[in-house]
């Protein structure tokens, strides 16, 4: 009494100390019923599992957030530009060539995309292919290019290089022309300037050109022109200095180091020639670059070896047509025994001339191609249609050693020694290199003449007085 009832558990309900049911006998809990060691490694794989979809999950998202988005079309066109400035970079050309085809697939009325495919498709021909199909697509898009804008002056530039590579010479004056009009300082219009020059054989004029846009905007391919200008003047100091700011401008190139080869080959100096040979062979190997090192082996009196790299030359891509590469194993081939190198040397010159009737046809008058023909047929043996143009090289040569000096070999082969002679003398007063002549072996019974003598003893400097 006065105390308050403990509360009973509800009706029929029993109650336990433990507050739970005694087992029954026999009987395990659950977590019991499986070993320690399953029991652990159920746990751990549920671990790895959930850590498994998280993993997932955020790579999920990070594949969504990452997942690379197309390029624009400014941005493919600067792709494309950028890839066409190092052309002379294994695969560059062709990637450009892809960029500027989708630009214009995506906008057909873009005309600097026009513009910069008929560049590529005219560097395709002048640098790797030489197939005159791309010179045949480049002009029309250079042309739908100036008609969509007359007023951008890459596309006057672009069209006025492509009448130059045709032989329009005076239509490329005119589009180039205008161009500086509207652009003052393009560079690529006064190098473009520079190429027409030179097609003209205006030589100071290229020269003065060059200059230009080296100052507005140095490239490596201006200076590589300007160098080969050099060459052709028989300038060989300054060309040794313009290929060297080449290779400073572009060291994982081939050509500077290619072109630096050819001066050194030229000044006499064989060994550093086959040192920047090595050099470019290791950059990239070039139908080019075979062709160089069988000059040098040429000028080593190696012709068997000489004929081989020019064959290897012919079979890369694009050597084979390049009618350069083919005169070039007919004078090796000229010098093999009679029974293998006589039948080789005739149909490697009659390819060589057959590849120069097209580029003869759209530049009747370019002094390279002529006095390249002129030397070809004398050394075929076709000394008639050789020689009818020697006059006409002449008036055209100018300041050009190289295309004189191809003349003094057809009037040599040709036994016309008084004119060989003469041509020399005016060759060697332009420029050309003195190593050139003493190495040919062309003229090797001409250095046995004693009025060879005598012009070296007329050309040689004054001596320094003491």
């Amino acid at each position: 009494a006065g105390t308050a009832a403990t509360p009973g558990p509800p009706p029929g309900e029993a109650t336990w100390p433990s507050g739970r049911p005694p087992k029954a006998a026999g009987e395990e809990s659950a977590s019991a019923t499986l070993p320690h060691g399953r029991r652990a490694y159920l746990r751990l794989a549920a671990f790895f599992l959930g850590g498994l979809l998280v993993v997932l999950a955020l790579g999920w998202q990070g594949w969504r957030l990452a997942a690379p988005r197309p390029a624009t079309t400014y941005e493919l066109y600067e792709q494309g530009q950028a890839a066409l400035r190092r052309y002379d970079q294994t695969g560059n050309l062709d990637k450009a060539i892809e960029d500027f085809r989708q630009v214009i697939g995506r906008n057909p009325n873009h005309a600097a995309a026009h513009a910069a495919l008929a560049r590529a498709y005219q560097l395709k021909f002048l640098n790797q292919s030489k197939d005159r199909m791309w010179l045949d697509q480049a002009l029309p898009l250079a042309e739908r290019a100036v008609a969509l804008d007359g007023y951008l002056a890459s596309a006057r530039v672009s069209l006025g290089r492509v009448y130059t590579s045709l032989g329009r010479l005076d239509d490329a004056a005119r589009e180039i022309e205008t161009a500086i009009r509207l652009e003052a300082g393009n560079a690529e219009a006064q190098y473009a300037l520079g190429a027409l020059y030179e097609a003209r054989t205006q030589l100071d004029l290229a020269e003065a050109a060059y200059r230009r846009a080296i100052a507005l905007s140095p490239d490596r391919q201006y200076f590589d022109d300007l160098g080969a200008l050099y060459l052709r003047t028989g300038r060989l100091a300054p060309a040794i200095e313009a290929f060297q700011s080449s290779i400073r401008l572009a060291p994982d190139g081939f050509v500077g180091y290619r072109n630096l080869g050819s001066a050194y080959y030229q000044q006499g100096d064989l060994v550093q020639a086959a040192t920047q040979f090595q050099k470019a062979l290791e950059i990239e190997p070039q139908p080019s670059l075979y062709s160089a090192l069988g000059t040098l082996q040429f000028g080593q009196g190696l012709y068997p070896q000489a004929a081989q790299a020019y064959e290897k030359a012919l079979e890369l891509p694009g050597g084979a047509n390049d009618y350069r590469i083919w005169g070039n194993l007919g004078d090796a081939c000229r010098f093999l025994p009679e029974a293998e190198g006589g039948a080789r040397a005739r149909e490697a010159y009659t390819r060589a001339l057959q590849l120069l009737a097209d580029p003869l046809r759209a530049a009747p008058r370019d002094v390279t191609l002529l006095s390249r023909r002129a030397r070809y047929l004398a050394l075929r043996g076709d000394c008639g249609p050789a020689l009818a143009a020697g006059r006409e090289i002449e008036r055209l040569a100018q300041a050009d050693a190289d295309a004189r000096y191809r003349l003094v070999v057809a009037h040599e082969v040709c036994g016309r020694r008084d004119l060989a002679l003469a041509t020399l003398e005016r060759a060697l007063r332009d420029g050309l290199p003195l190593a050139e002549a003493q190495r040919d072996p062309e003229l090797l019974a001409l250095r046995t003449d004693v009025r060879y003598h005598r012009l070296l003893v007329r050309l040689a400097p004054a001596p320094t007085p003491p």
